[in-house]
């Protein structure tokens, strides 16, 4: 169902998820272990020679997915100096080459275990690691991200717990996130209003959203600059607190949005409270809303539209959407973003 809903002028291509500041990783995988229900843990023998945390399922389940509680165990394995560890702490630019090098070689040594795996969660993302990897190369950002999604998964299932994945993302030091030096609190006051601007020019790149809800008719586009306004990168029209991302070689357009400030989303998202209900517009999942289940707190009429995005892809990249009425139920997780229009208001289940 995903890309074959969305109206004008949202552009229905898929781009690939963009890079995610450590510290807000590591609230996401946080926020999603805490947030399922995570079966006991007990310990047991491998039968290859290393303890295995058993699943939340029978003695026939966990055996029949040695496999994937291997893969979840070597992903917490050595504690904040393990993978998950070089996650939380670094980014791409870094860590030198040889060391990436290094961990590219253990996550996909990971994925190849949790292919092997009886769950289909976990099998999906160790061959998603695998193609990732394939013919030696191999993008970090990319596979940081597949390694909180196992993360999750792992403890989700309960072949970790919630304590091995905190102790194995270990303590974040906010002088390795970018733009660490910017005010944490919400900006009070905007960079850029309506218009047209040029990126490096007249605005700074970063990320930007406004400072107060939008309103429904706000409309922004991210331009290819030299194109006339010709060529649209990325473009929304709807209210809530949108967050675009801007680099040079774009023009950024904004009507009827407000003032824009540029924010540091990660500090932002670890000082949040989120709520667990939201109106009409688009919100970034543990910043303005909670993760979780939501449902429209009313029968919605047949043209609502809801949409669950990859943060950071300035609303390209739709993960599912819908178009219809009733009461439907959507999951969301931390770090994605969640548009909503003509639906009424959604609650948390």
């Amino acid at each position: 169902m995903a890309d074959q809903l969305r109206p004008w002028p949202f552009p229905t291509h898929r781009k690939r998820r963009r890079w995610v500041i450590p510290a807000v990783v590591a609230a996401v995988i946080l926020t999603a272990c805490f947030a399922g229900a995570v079966g006991s843990i007990l310990a047991a023998d491998d039968p290859e020679g290393g303890p295995a945390a058993a699943g939340s399922g029978t003695a026939d389940n966990d055996r029949d997915d040695q496999a994937g509680q291997r893969a979840c165990l070597r992903l917490v394995a050595d504690g904040d100096q393990g993978v998950l560890g070089v996650v939380a702490r670094n980014s791409a630019d870094e860590l030198s080459d040889d060391q990436w090098a290094s961990w590219i070689i253990e996550v996909s040594g990971i994925g190849t275990t949790a292919a092997r795996s009886d769950r289909p969660r976990i099998a999906g993302i160790g061959e998603d690691i695998g193609e990732a990897t394939a013919g030696g190369t191999a993008n970090p950002q990319e596979l940081v991200l597949l390694t909180l999604d196992l993360a999750d998964a792992c403890a989700s299932i309960g072949h970790v717990s919630n304590t091995d994945v905190a102790d194995a993302l270990g303590e974040i030091d906010p002088s390795n996130s970018a733009e660490a030096g910017d005010d944490p609190a919400e900006p009070d006051s905007g960079d850029v209003g309506d218009g047209v601007w040029t990126v490096g020019v007249d605005v700074d790149p970063g990320t930007y959203r406004p400072v107060a809800d939008a309103s429904d008719d706000c409309y922004w586009a991210v331009l290819v600059s030299g194109s006339n306004g010709g060529d649209i990168a990325a473009n929304s029209i709807g209210g809530g607190r949108p967050v675009v991302t801007l680099q040079e070689g774009h023009d950024f357009e904004s009507s009827r949005c407000g003032q824009w400030a540029k924010v540091n989303l990660d500090r932002l998202m670890a000082e949040a409270d989120p709520a667990a209900s939201i109106g009409e517009g688009m919100w970034t999942v543990g910043l303005d809303l909670a993760a979780g289940t939501y449902r429209p707190e009313q029968a919605a009429g047949e043209d609502c539209y809801w949409a669950v995005l990859a943060g950071g892809s300035n609303a390209t990249d739709i993960i599912d959407n819908g178009l219809g009425g009733g009461r439907p139920a959507v999951t969301v997780s931390v770090g994605q973003v969640f548009e909503t229009s003509r639906c009424g208001n959604w609650k948390r289940d």
